[in-house]
């Protein structure tokens, strides 16, 4: 036992010498990861503002003005064109310079002081269907406010039921997206570095021809995983630290759960991605095979994931897929002790899924590189 524990120490300490050697790679570990979750933080938002709005007035009435006044304070829109016709509408939404066009028709004034139905129209952009669909839901609750307020002004005196919700939302009061995605930044970023770090390890020592000479050395398979693995756990949670310091000090993204929960939650999860890395590593036979088959297996755990939309949402084949995914159940872990708090029973098949497919990496690629050895 003693002279494995000696071994696996030598092993760490080639890899962290192996590893401070390359500046390239020192830069992706330390540097990179705090750049891309400023930046990410600031860019990946599901909060739609400011969509430019033009406006094609053809009533020029003070109740019309009124209602682009509405939609002028409204902060989903920016009013910033007044259109002259119907071929500037055409033209600007096809150049993409406005997403929205309001059309107030002729006669929408005297339509409202006979209390007479009036269609007030909305073009929108459908290229971006999120914000599209975002824009028409605040729209109609733009009108539908302006028209209540015509309607109470015209029943002056006469009591009219007045129906209000009392909204409370939970855990994120002020709907603030970072705080719900700058958590899931981390987890992709923690899941691409060691993804990649582990997948390109071994291929480069083989590369190199290290990796037969470790392979006739009285190493055992066992000892050399543990001595290639267990470096990247520690540059891995380093990383972390730094993202988390990041998300908490500069974004202020509340913390509400257990530090404890986290980091066991994250050592189950490192489990799975360096299980994953080294499976890849086994399989390709060069860094630039090693690279495409992470970034495919990337592109596929960040998209099911739920990180940019609920798995709820998506069809019930895919569903299922999901299941076969580690980010699914950390993603899901991170935003909960972030945003709720919650504690372990909340979490049970997360637990599940990470403690099956974690091992069932590890174990294939122990496999197949026992198998590669020989």
């Amino acid at each position: 036992m003693l002279k494995s524990l000696r071994i696996i120490g030598h092993l760490i300490r080639k890899e962290f010498i192996q590893a401070f050697r390359d500046h390239q790679m020192l830069g992706m570990m330390f540097i990179m990861p705090v750049i891309q979750v400023l930046l990410l933080g600031y860019a990946i938002t599901v909060d739609v503002r400011d969509l430019s709005l033009g406006v094609m007035d053809y009533d020029r009435s003070p109740e019309s003005r009124q209602l682009v006044e509405d939609f002028r304070h409204n902060e989903t829109f920016d009013l910033d064109r007044v259109m002259s016709g119907p071929d500037e509408i055409r033209d600007a939404l096809d150049r993409g310079e406005v997403a929205a066009v309001l059309v107030i028709p002729r006669g929408f004034a005297r339509r409202l002081g006979r209390n007479e139905s009036v269609d007030v129209q909305l073009l929108l952009d459908g290229v971006d269907s999120n914000a599209s669909l975002i824009a028409f839901n605040h729209a109609r609750g733009i009108v539908e406010s302006y028209s209540l307020d015509v309607l109470r002004k015209t029943l002056v005196g006469t009591p009219l039921p007045d129906l209000r919700p009392r909204i409370h939302v939970l855990y994120n009061p002020e709907l603030i997206s970072r705080f719900y995605m700058i958590p899931g930044v981390v987890v992709v970023l923690l899941t691409m570095l060691t993804t990649l770090m582990t997948g390109l390890g071994l291929v480069r020592e083989r590369e190199t021809g290290t990796l037969e000479q470790l392979s006739v050395t009285p190493i055992r398979t066992v000892e050399l995983l543990l001595g290639k693995i267990l470096p990247f756990v520690l540059i891995a949670f380093f990383v972390l630290a730094i993202a988390l310091t990041v998300c908490l000090v500069w974004f202020g993204v509340p913390m509400r759960g257990s530090w404890t929960l986290l980091v066991l939650f994250s050592l189950l999860f490192l489990l799975n991605t360096l299980g994953m890395g080294l499976l890849v590593s086994t399989v390709a036979h060069t860094q630039q095979q090693a690279v495409f088959m992470v970034w495919f297996l990337l592109i596929f755990g960040i998209l099911m994931s739920g990180f940019f939309f609920p798995i709820e949402n998506m069809p019930l084949l895919m569903q299922r897929l999901t299941y076969l995914n580690p980010l699914r159940y950390f993603m899901a872990v991170v935003r909960e002790l972030f945003l709720k708090g919650s504690g372990m029973m909340s979490f049970r098949v997360e637990t599940m899924g990470l403690m099956i497919l974690g091992p069932v990496a590890m174990a294939l690629a122990a496999l197949r590189f026992r198998k590669r050895a020989r």
